[in-house]
C-alpha cells in the first residue's frame, strides 16, 4: 500500500467529497481543499443510478440517501407536440437493491460533506488554488496561503480542472457540441410519483422530475444551436427566451415553463477523455478526468465509482502502481459511458417528421412487446458495482 498516509483532495464536489470519505475509511489522513466558503445551495437536480448509489450505501448512507432523495420509478418518454406517451422505461429491475434517486445537488453535497467531517477529513473551505507547477519533487500548489507540496494529490476539481493541462499537456481542447441547456427548479404541481418525463422534439428535448420530497421539480431543456455559448451553470437567462424556444411543446410543458422565474443557460461541450490521468504524485478523478454530456446522467456516478476504486487501490499498492491500475481500470469504462451519452442525445432530436414518426412508433411497439429491452441497453452501466469488486474489509 501507499506508505505515506497523507492525501490532499482538490475540489469539494461530489467526486472530491466521496474520495475524501473513501480514503479516510481506508486509513488515510485526508485534507480537502475547496474554493467555496462552504457547501452551498447551488446547482439543481442530479440523478444517482444504482452504480453510484452502491457507493453511497457502501459509506453507510443508504438511509440518508432515501430520506434526501426521491426514489426514481422510471422515465416516461413523450412526443413534443401534445405530450402523448411514446414508451416508458421502468427502473423496477434495479430498485430491489440500491435503486435510482433524484437529488438536489446541494442535498447530496451536504450529505457527503457531513460524512466527510464525521470521518475526520480536514475540510479546508474558502481556499482557492491560483497556480500549479511541477518539479522533480512533485506538484506544487499555490493559494493565498502560499505554496505547498501535497504528498499525494487527487484532483477532483471539475470540468475546468487546473490540474488536467499539467497532467496531460496533450489533452485536446473541448469542442462546442452545438447545443445549449437551460436549468431551473420550480415548485412541483405534478405529484411525487418518482417518474422523470422526457419530451422529445425536433432539435430539442425537455426533461423534468421531482426533487426534495416532491416539493420541487427540476427542469432541463436542451436545444441545438450553432452559436457558441460558454460552458458552466452560472449564466442567467431571461425565462421568456426558454419559453419561446419550446413554444410548440404541449402536454405539461407550457404550464411548467410559465412557472419559471429564474433560469440559467450554458453551452454543452464535448471534452475528449485525456489519455493520461496521472503524473508523479497526482491523479485526476471525476469530471476532471472524464467530463461528459448529460444525456445518460452519469457524471456524478462515475465520480463516485472513481473515488471508491482509487481509495481501494491506494490502500493495496504503491503509489505509481495504484495510479496505473486506476487509469487502466477506469478509462475504458468511462470512455464507453461518455461515448454512449454523446450518442444518446441524438435519439431525442429527430428533425424529419417521417423519421420521427417511425422512430416513435418503433419505441411504442418495443415497449409493448419487450418492455425491459430499452433499459437492458444500459444494463452494463447500472449493474456495475465497485463496492463488490473492492469490498471495505
Amino acid at each position: 500500500m501507499v506508505t505515506d498516509p497523507q492525501i490532499t483532495v482538490l475540489g469539494g464536489g461530489i467526486a472530491g467529497l466521496a474520495m475524501s470519505i473513501a480514503a479516510s475509511r481506508r486509513g488515510f489522513s485526508v485534507e480537502l481543499i475547496e474554493q467555496a466558503a462552504e457547501p452551498g445551495d447551488v446547482g439543481a437536480g442530479i440523478q444517482i443510478s444504482p452504480n453510484g448509489a452502491a457507493v453511497l450505501a457502501g459509506f453507510g448512507l443508504q438511509d440518508q440517501m432515501l430520506k434526501r432523495s426521491v426514489t426514481g420509478q422510471g422515465v416516461q418518454l413523450r412526443e413534443f407536440s401534445a405530450g402523448h406517451p411514446v414508451t416508458r422505461l421502468n427502473f423496477s429491475k434495479y430498485n430491489h437493491r440500491y435503486g435510482f434517486h433524484f437529488f438536489h445537488r446541494a442535498d447530496l453535497v451536504a450529505l457527503l460533506a457531513g460524512e466527510a467531517h464525521r470521518s475526520g477529513v480536514n475540510l479546508r473551505y474558502g481556499e482557492r488554488i491560483t497556480g500549479v507547477t511541477s518539479d522533480k519533487n512533485g506538484i506544487v500548489l499555490t493559494s493565498h496561503r502560499g505554496d505547498f507540496r501535497p504528498r499525494t494529490l487527487v484532483a477532483a476539481d471539475g470540468i475546468h480542472s487546473i490540474m488536467r493541462p499539467l497532467i496531460d499537456p496533450a489533452a485536446r481542447a473541448p469542442e462546442f457540441a452545438r447545443q445549449v441547456a437551460w436549468r431551473a427548479v420550480i415548485p412541483n404541481t405534478l405529484g411525487n410519483a418518482g417518474i422523470a418525463e422526457l419530451h422529445m422534439g425536433p432539435g430539442r428535448h425537455l426533461v423534468h422530475y421531482p426533487l426534495r420530497d416532491g416539493h420541487y421539480r427540476n427542469i432541463v431543456a436542451v436545444e441545438e444551436r450553432a452559436i457558441w455559448m460558454a460552458d458552466g451553470w452560472d449564466h442567467p437567462e431571461d425565462p421568456e427566451m426558454l419559453r419561446q424556444a419550446f413554444r410548440d411543446f404541449g402536454g405539461s410543458v407550457p404550464n411548467l415553463l410559465k412557472s419559471i422565474h429564474h433560469v440559467n443557460i450554458w453551452g454543452l461541450h464535448k471534452y475528449p477523455v485525456p489519455d493520461r490521468w496521472h503524473r508523479e504524485n497526482a491523479v485526476l478523478i471525476g469530471d476532471a478526468a472524464h467530463p461528459t454530456l448529460p444525456f445518460l446522467a452519469q457524471g456524478a456516478n462515475m465520480g463516485l465509482e472513481d473515488a471508491w476504486t482509487l481509495a481501494a487501490l491506494l490502500s493495496a499498492h504503491e503509489l505509481s502502481v495504484a495510479f496505473q491500475k486506476f487509469s487502466e481500470e477506469r478509462q475504458s469504462r468511462c470512455r464507453a459511458i461518455v461515448d454512449a451519452a454523446t450518442k444518446n442525445g441524438g435519439y431525442y432530436h429527430i428533425k424529419d417528421p417521417v423519421l420521427r414518426f417511425f422512430a416513435h412508433s418503433g419505441l411504442k411497439t418495443l415497449g409493448r412487446m419487450a418492455p425491459d429491452m430499452a433499459m437492458k441497453r444500459f444494463g452494463w452501466v447500472y449493474s456495475h458495482d465497485v463496492t463488490r469488486r473492492y469490498p471495505m474489509l
